[in-house]
């Protein structure tokens, strides 16, 4: 809230108190000019409520006044007068005063003020007269000259109107920027009431032509036929549509951003033409040359964006005349010195919607490198229509060629597979689109996983039971991916106790099995999974899975001394967990004290090694982190985990980080540092100085604050006071700049 609605408020409610008989309002100012931004709100609260208010207190008081900066001034306007009885806090009396040169005149002031801006443009003389009769008694109130109802106008208005052109956001969150003014050509579309022509537009049809031009500010329309000027009435086969509401860019002869529109509603016309005056010279060149435009009649104003008109001109079912060139124009009334500007359609029985064939296959599947080339051919439509190709990811691949109706994508990857459109348009009827997709063939992520027999309560392979080896690969195209097994180096062929399967690619796809039943001594060594696509030009994946004795199930333990790990907010950190077993599986790392992303923004990340490798740690990566075993390149058996702990330490965080605070000689000044947050924070201690000189040194027991107090300031006490809050990770630094008030 500012500090003119709140002077708005306490204005009201006063005035509607004292509406009720035999009443009065007592108010106490608390005077922040020796002070100002140095108040601490638990204090203050405290502070007002020993005054015992009859309302419940808000958040809007921020600080806490110096001593001897509290006064009580009564203005009282009854005609029997009465003593008050005095105002106490922490059983001290406040101080009545008969003026209060700064606080009593810079309220009624400001009051007056904010009512003059908002309200004086529309007083009427009466008004203004009573007006004028409010000021005189404010100026005999405070004892002091105040300025001329047309001066704080002008003024107020001037201030307003220039934080308008400098602000950097609008009310609705966008940035301002002056943008220039244009016009484009216009475009003419052509559209049926029934569906879109097949062939061509027969005599019975409707056709409707839209014409659209983006322009800054906002656009006029007219149609002409041939030569003859077309208007509502003018022919009855004719009828024309305005305004049919098209989003347009805000008009920046009108201030960008509806600027100029809240500065006319603001504080009126006056004060902006004085911004011309005043302002940059951008701004000056491009408020000038429209000023004189009446914007606020032209322009549509909708949840903060300028809307302009477009103009539809509707053809009742078809006759021969309507069969001609048809121009619109397009103006701006040469506004900035923009011309009009205008497009002609020529409209026959021939006039149809595109129409497209694609000469390739879909989808087309192709090994990386590959050169592939897209052909687009128009079948129908006129006037002939322009190709143009798009694709699934917005835009074309930076190396690819569009030449007429192909496109060429030479030595293509796989980032670029996707969906390619081929677009047809001649502004007659919807665009035409065919599409197909280019698969490049891909295989990665080649990984195995060792499942010990489900029928038994055991983790370890043994003599006699089943084990089942799985392999996975993600293939593009799946359908392509094919798998083969060997051991030993020799191929192996499905039998009654070496089952080999595919998994149904719909639960888990890429994947193949080897069941081997009733494991014997001989079943030991090397088992090769071989992955392969049927195009061919991509190299085979191999993955090798060792089957013997020593082959167990994994262990994972944290290494002494690695948990809990104190580090440096900034630093370079290495979680540790160490795994043991053959083969050691892939770990996944993860919080485990709440759901929260790891620091690459992941919810977990993998390590081969057990190692999590964290740069420039910060202080809210403080915490318990998971690893844990994946089944991946290991035992599909209950995950192994383990826990460890890190403590991120860094400097205290204080306020207020910088305070200018003005004071007269011989008055006390006292300056408060505050931690906000500090890891460690049990040793905290702290050092007040006045430029290099130490005032101050100690530590803190149960508070999170310190202060210091100038009892009486002299000029050598003028200057720039710190206070260093330290622990063993840093200082945090609060800083008082001392002034002459």
């Amino acid at each position: 809230m500012s500090t003119d609605d709140s002077i708005a408020i306490t204005l009201h409610t006063a005035l509607t108190h004292l509406e009720k008989r035999n009443t009065y309002v007592r108010i106490l100012f608390i005077d922040y000019s020796s002070a100002f931004n140095t108040i601490v709100l638990s204090k203050i609260v405290i502070k007002v409520e020993t005054l015992g208010p009859p309302v419940q207190l808000g958040p809007g008081l921020p600080y806490l006044p110096p001593p001897g900066g509290e006064g009580e001034m009564i203005v009282d306007f009854r005609k029997q007068q009465r003593e008050q009885p005095p105002i106490q806090i922490d059983g001290t009396i406040v101080e009545k005063v008969e003026s209060f040169k700064y606080l009593g005149r810079c309220t009624i002031e400001s009051i007056l003020s904010g009512c003059i801006t908002g309200w004086y443009r529309n007083y009427s003389a009466h008004n203004r007269k009573a007006l004028q009769w409010v000021v005189r008694s404010a100026q005999h109130i405070t004892g002091g000259k105040l300025p001329a109802l047309q001066d704080t106008y002008s003024t107020r208005s001037h201030r307003k109107t220039i934080r308008l052109v400098r602000t950097t956001s609008n009310h609705f969150g966008r940035k301002l920027q002056l943008n220039d003014s244009v016009l484009d050509d216009p475009v003419v579309t052509v559209h049926q009431s029934v569906g879109e022509a097949k062939e061509q537009f027969y005599y019975e049809r409707t056709v409707f032509l839209r014409c659209m031009a983006n322009s800054n500010p906002p656009v006029r329309y007219s149609w002409h036929r041939g030569r003859d000027v077309l208007s509502q009435g003018s022919d009855k086969g004719v009828e024309i549509y305005e305004p049919f509401f098209t989003q347009s860019t805000i008009s920046f002869c009108q201030f960008s951003d509806l600027l100029l529109i809240r500065c006319l509603i603001i504080v009126g016309d006056e004060a902006c033409r004085r911004v011309i005056g005043i302002g940059s010279r951008e701004l000056e060149g491009k408020v000038a040359k429209c000023w004189a435009l009446e914007m606020t009649s032209e322009i549509y104003l909708l949840e903060g964006v300028l809307w302009g008109e477009t103009k539809i001109l509707k053809l009742k079912n078809l006759r021969p005349q309507d069969y001609a060139n048809y121009s619109c124009i397009a103006s701006v009334r040469n506004v900035c010195g923009i011309s009009d500007r205008n497009i002609v359609f020529k409209l026959t029985n021939k006039t149809v919607s595109p129409s497209i064939k694609l000469l390739v296959e879909d989808p087309i599947v192709v090994n990386p490198g590959q050169t592939v080339s897209l052909v687009c051919i128009t079948t129908g439509g006129e006037p002939k229509p322009t190709l143009s190709w798009v694709s699934s990811s917005d835009s074309l691949p930076e190396k690819s060629v569009v030449k007429g109706g192909t496109l060429t994508l030479p030595a293509i990857t796989s980032d670029e597979a996707g969906v390619y459109s081929c677009v047809a348009t001649n502004n007659v009827g919807n665009p035409a689109k065919k599409s197909t997709t280019i698969v490049v063939r891909a295989m990665k992520k080649g990984r195995f996983w060792i499942t010990p027999d489900p029928y038994h309560n055991d983790d370890n392979i043994q003599i006699g039971r089943e084990v089942k080896i799985s392999c996975q690969v993600e293939a593009t195209p799946p359908e392509e991916l094919t798998f083969g097994w060997l051991k030993n180096g020799r191929a192996l062929r499905s039998s009654e106790r070496m089952v080999i399967t595919q998994t149904d690619p719909d639960t888990s796809p890429g994947t193949t099995n080897l069941d081997i039943i009733d494991l014997k001594f001989t079943d030991f060594g090397t088992y090769t999974c071989v992955a392969a696509l049927k195009g061919g030009g991509i190299p085979e994946i191999s993955i090798d899975v060792n089957i013997s004795s020593t082959t167990v199930p994994p262990n994972l333990t944290v290494p002494r001394g690695k948990s809990p790990l104190v580090v440096r907010e900034g630093d370079t950190v290495e979680l540790e967990c160490l795994v043991s077993g053959k083969p050691k599986p892939i770990i996944l790392w993860s919080r485990a004290d709440k759901e929260a992303p790891m620091p690459d923004g992941t919810l977990q990340v993998e390590s081969y090694d057990g190692v999590l490798r964290i740069i420039n740690v910060s202080r809210e990566m403080t915490g318990s982190y998971r690893c844990q075993t994946s089944q991946f390149n290991g035992f599909n058996v209950k995950p192994r985990e383990a826990v460890v702990e890190l403590i991120v330490q860094y400097p205290p965080t204080v306020e207020p980080v910088s305070l200018e605070m003005r004071q007269g000689l011989g008055r006390p000044v006292a300056m408060n540092c505050r931690v906000l947050r500090a890891h460690p924070s049990r040793v905290l201690r702290y050092e007040w100085r006045l430029g290099n000189r130490l005032l101050h040194a100690g530590h803190f027991d149960q508070s999170d604050e310190t202060e210091y107090t100038v009892k009486s300031l002299n000029r050598e006490g003028w200057g720039e006071y710190t206070c260093d809050i330290i622990n063993e990770a840093g200082a945090g630094r609060c800083t008082f700049l001392v002034t002459e008030f």
